[in-house]
């Protein structure tokens, strides 16, 4: 089984990063996307074993690269496809409020937050280090935020303490020259969906006010 691909922590360069509710890909259709990428990683390693050490590396970064967002994309797919049936009580005002705020609350901790959305059953965020923090750990501050918003979540929903978020996240450092493209992405993922007509009119969507005049349109 191939090697689970570490985290790095958030420093200077933006990021983006995505997480879900639980149970909101079905797990047959998980276990399926995810035997495809792990079949394609094997492959990969396999084609790249002839190839001397420093090639071998850079072609495996590169090609994980293009594997692990196949996989991410595909998994979003899915997420949109079984948000009919499957939990997606994020789409309440009052919840996407709680998400947003748990993380505008970071700022505190050297986090730079770009734009957040939050959809029906998932969450996309665009962040980096602010000016004078080096690095943030990545885990421990998604682990307190996805704590504290379950319990907000389920308090408000009435619902005990039952489990809210899926264990897993995704984060990819966002390419030189990329960056407005993946922040229209994450922008127009509730116009996507066939939700709204226009960005602003999602109430799950924040975008610092430092790029209000960049995506205004």
């Amino acid at each position: 089984m191939p090697a689970k691909i570490p985290h790095d922590p958030i420093r200077q360069d933006p990021i983006h990063i995505t997480y879900r509710l639980l149970g909101s890909i079905p797990k047959s259709v998980k276990a399926q996307l995810k035997l495809r990428r792990d079949k394609a990683l094997s492959e990969m390693e396999a084609e790249i074993m002839g190839l001397p050490e420093e090639h071998r590396i850079q072609e495996r970064h590169k090609q994980k690269f293009l594997i692990e967002g196949k996989y991410e994309l595909e998994l979003e797919e899915a997420i949109h496809q079984a948000a009919i049936t499957n939990p997606m009580f994020l789409a309440d005002k009052g919840i996407a409020e709680i998400i947003i705020d748990s993380w505008l609350f970071f700022r505190k901790s050297g986090l730079y937050i770009y734009a957040i959305c939050v959809m029906s059953n998932h969450v996309h965020l665009i962040v980096r280090a602010t000016e004078g923090v080096e690095e943030i750990p990545i885990g421990p501050i998604i682990g307190r935020h996805k704590s504290f918003t379950a319990h907000k979540v389920n308090e408000q929903l009435k619902r005990g303490e039952q489990g809210v978020w899926n264990r897993t996240y995704f984060d990819r450092r966002i390419r030189t020259g990329k960056f407005t493209t993946v922040m229209w992405y994450v922008l127009n993922n509730p116009v996507k969906a066939g939700l709204v007509s226009h960005w602003r009119d999602w109430p799950g969507t924040y975008l610092n006010p430092d790029f209000e005049e960049l995506f205004r349109a």
